[in-house]
């Protein structure tokens, strides 16, 4: 009942696209890729801002955060972009390039940034393919019931019309002046009465259930 129609109801929330993205997913490459460039830019500049008030430790850690970001706003590719250009950008910023000392180091923290980065950009990309599934599915689903709602509202329509028609024609058949009847062939030669009309048994004196059912041929 209602928790049911929760449930239904949360599940398709958390799988729109407006939950996993991509926002931008219906754009053009330059607009989803300039996307992941623009948020890359942006988190270089703040982390540089940084640097007096938090040291040059762990700089490439934000930037998970830009590559989900990127991965959310413009997809898969953007979001493997700014898991490459991100440490590029950082190198010479925050090491004492060439790195000579440092290089174990740095390039255990670049390995570090690019395995976690790269799990998150296919996470969020295989929830965007589940949602896009989701999504067809519930479209899929709507447009069944509309066309079965279709089916229905048509097929009262015709059971309205036949019903009317067929209180026309029995009012018709009860109140004309002329003798009707109804017979059901039963074999060659063998005739049964199904339904008579008022008109008819008055004018040859019949009662209803005398007439009902007995062959046409046998004397009433």
């Amino acid at each position: 009942g209602d928790l049911e129609a929760l449930t239904i109801k949360l599940g398709a929330r958390l799988g729109s696209p407006a939950f996993v993205g991509p926002l931008f997913g219906d754009q053009s490459a330059w607009i989803r890729y300039g996307v992941a460039l623009l948020l890359v830019a942006a988190m270089v500049a703040a982390r540089y801002a940084l640097i007096p008030l938090i040291g040059v430790q762990a700089p490439l850690l934000p930037f998970v955060l830009v590559v989900f970001a990127a991965g959310y706003l413009a997809g898969l590719g953007p979001a493997l972009l700014a898991t490459l250009i991100s440490p590029v950008l950082i190198t010479p910023m925050f090491t004492s390039f060439p790195l000579s000392g440092e290089l174990g180091a740095w390039s255990a923290h670049v390995a570090l940034f690019m395995i976690v980065t790269v799990l998150v950009s296919l996470i969020v990309h295989q929830l965007q393919i589940t949602s896009r599934s989701q999504q067809d599915a519930l479209a899929a689903a709507h447009a069944a019931e509309r066309a079965v709602a279709r089916e229905l509202s048509e097929r009262r329509h015709v059971e309205d019309a036949l019903r009317k028609s067929e209180g026309m024609l029995k009012l018709i058949y009860d109140n004309t002046s002329d003798s009707l009847f109804l017979i059901e062939v039963e074999s060659e030669d063998r005739f049964i009465f199904v339904t008579v009309n008022d008109t008819f048994l008055s004018v040859t004196g019949f009662e209803r259930d005398n007439v009902i059912g007995r062959p046409v041929e046998e004397p009433l």
